[in-house]
């Protein structure tokens, strides 16, 4: 768990701005199981500098379901993942084959 929250955390140091929560879930769902997702979740948001209301996690949920991303969005997250080192492919040296990272920074 740790590695996928550096994993974030080095593509999104500052924070996961709105407009990509929903490709970020997209890009997580295709790697991560339910479970997995849900304790990644969890801890982006105990670590968010505001906490998120209520409302604004009903309305992130109601988005995930009722929305797909488009590919252009998941392309943007994808894009900021590997601009940080952070690679979303099955090469590399994750063993589960779920995340690369480059070794090269």
């Amino acid at each position: 768990m740790q590695r996928i929250l550096g994993w974030l955390r080095g593509g999104y140091n500052e924070g996961v701005p709105h407009q990509d929560y929903i490709p970020l879930l997209e890009v997580l769902h295709r790697r991560l199981s339910d479970a997995e997702v849900d304790a990644v979740v969890g801890t982006l948001i105990e670590d968010e500098p505001e906490p998120l209301s209520r409302s604004a996690i009903i309305d992130a949920m109601k988005r995930r379901v009722l929305e797909r991303p488009t590919e252009e969005d998941v392309a943007r997250v994808v894009a900021r993942l590997a601009s940080a080192g952070f690679a979303v492919g099955d090469d590399g040296d994750d063993p589960s084959g779920r995340f690369a990272v480059r070794e090269d920074f």
